[in-house]
């Protein structure tokens, strides 16, 4: 019956079905299993988990992400692939195009309005403004570094360091902050030439 406490996230509460919220007790930084109050406190089977009981539309809906899972990896391989010898100067074309677009007013209050709506968090205004200025400051700390080739040389011990790109890159992106988080991990995972498969939050799809 402990076995899901064991997936839980460090320092959640979770909240069992008997309506009562319970925190996870930590023992140096590490979840650790209720032990007899808890189940005693509550009473037998009080440690069953809201997310055992999954509905049938939910159920049908984590089918559907498994099947689409192989064919957005398969895309972002052969995306990868093409971009995977570009030089370092046509990754920083890339970046900088990218960014600009994003960087557009209509394109900032675009993705501000439609957090807003979808989330109903968050201030409009600010939402544009947090788009535009978090995208320029990753155009910013960007512009000029080196991802191709040779980035470092230590002649002292002879070692050269050499940027390549990793394959494909799993994000996330908070139901806070959702457009800009996608502006900023783009632009850095565009630069080291790699893709990038984003999954946002349940309550941020749309946008």
């Amino acid at each position: 019956p402990f076995s899901r406490w064991k997936r839980m996230a460090l320092g959640t509460a979770r909240r069992p079905c008997v309506g009562r919220v319970l925190p996870t007790p930590m023992r140096h930084g590490c979840p650790r299993l209720p032990d007899a109050g808890f189940a005693t406190e509550l009473g037998p089977g009080a440690l069953r988990m809201e997310d055992d009981v999954v509905d049938e539309s939910e159920r049908r809906g984590r089918i559907a992400m498994a099947d689409l899972v192989p064919e957005l990896v398969a895309r972002a391989r052969a995306a990868q692939a093409s971009v995977e010898h570009w030089t370092q100067e046509q990754v920083d074309e890339a970046v900088a195009a990218v960014g600009w677009a994003v960087y557009r007013q209509e394109h900032a209050e675009a993705c501000a309005r439609l957090a807003c709506e979808e989330t109903g968090m968050g201030v409009y205004e600010h939402k544009v403004l947090k788009h535009r200025k978090k995208t320029l400051g990753t155009l910013r700390d960007l512009r000029g570094a080196k991802s191709v080739g040779l980035v470092k040389e230590d002649r002292s011990r002879g070692l050269l360091k050499f940027a390549k790109p990793v394959g494909i890159v799993g994000a996330l992106t908070p139901v806070t902050n959702a457009s800009s988080t996608i502006c900023c991990n783009g632009l850095s995972i565009l630069k080291g030439r790699n893709a990038v498969i984003f999954a946002p939050h349940p309550r941020a799809k749309k946008k």
